[in-house]
């Protein structure tokens, strides 16, 4: 029996863009139409800035050798966070400034998470999502204070960042933070915290959500219904998760992880 021998297939690797994405098949302007009402101007031009990003047409850089003349020509970049290239760039930079700033002593990477309810109806509300990381920054202050050991008042450093999504890109609105565990006292002495026991801060961190939110939400029985809801339906608090503890010297990828996001 004769076997035909059939010439290899050469694999072809697309590398995926952002931009690819949005620009192919019209999907960028359907995306525009169906959410003209909530769409804002800064994603507008952060999405536009990705079509001229590394074309000619947008302006280059000439590099010409001293020696042999030869020229390179360097197409500006976008400089847009949403792009796959110069986004990655722009992490780099947060995250070495925000490494910069740490203090050498041990930090806690600690999560504040809410009900689904809840971030469904923060979604598109910039005064929502300030709330959030106001009751984020008073519950991570006390948390700290009051599981030292003299529970004195202690400045403490703080780095907060809102995620608005979750691993699965799914709309889930919750709180990064990376914490000192302990803080400087009024003498100006480092006061150590060594142990905190997260699931009795649940309920201080429900109180300042729900709170600040109804500070900002309309006056009226929906708000009272909703807010009265969702304390009696998680009477042990919303779900703070304490992750990993680290020195300064072990920050870099904690630091990239939540910058990412940002």
């Amino acid at each position: 029996m004769n076997h035909k021998k059939h010439p290899q297939r050469k694999s072809i690797s697309i590398r995926v863009t952002i931009a690819i994405i949005l620009f192919s098949y019209g999907t960028w302007e359907q995306y525009q139409e169906m959410y003209s009402d909530t769409i804002r101007p800064v994603e507008i031009r952060n999405v536009e800035k990705l079509r001229t990003c590394k074309k000619p047409q947008n302006g280059y850089m000439t590099f010409k050798c001293p020696n042999c003349a030869e020229k390179k020509y360097i197409p500006f970049s976008c400089k847009s966070r949403l792009c796959t290239s110069c986004g990655n760039k722009i992490v780099h930079k947060w995250s070495e400034n925000i490494y910069n700033k740490l203090l050498d002593v041990t930090h806690r990477h600690i999560v504040l998470t809410i009900p689904t309810r809840l971030s469904k109806m923060i979604e598109g509300r910039a005064d929502y999502l300030n709330a959030l990381i106001d009751a984020g920054k008073v519950t991570m202050e006390d948390m700290i204070k009051y599981s030292s050991p003299k529970k004195e008042k202690l400045k403490i450093g703080l780095i907060l960042v809102i995620q608005t999504y979750g691993g699965d890109l799914k709309y889930n609105v919750h709180l990064h933070g990376i914490v000192t565990e302990g803080g400087l006292n009024k003498r100006n002495n480092w006061v150590r915290t060594q142990f905190i026991k997260y699931a009795s801060w649940r309920k201080k961190w429900q109180y300042e959500v729900l709170t600040r939110l109804k500070k900002k939400m309309p006056k009226c029985k929906d708000t009272t219904l909703l807010i009265d809801e969702m304390f009696k339906k998680y009477p042990n608090g919303f779900v703070i998760y304490g992750k990993r503890r680290f020195r300064k010297s072990n920050a870099r990828s904690v630091i990239r992880y939540i910058g990412r996001y940002i």
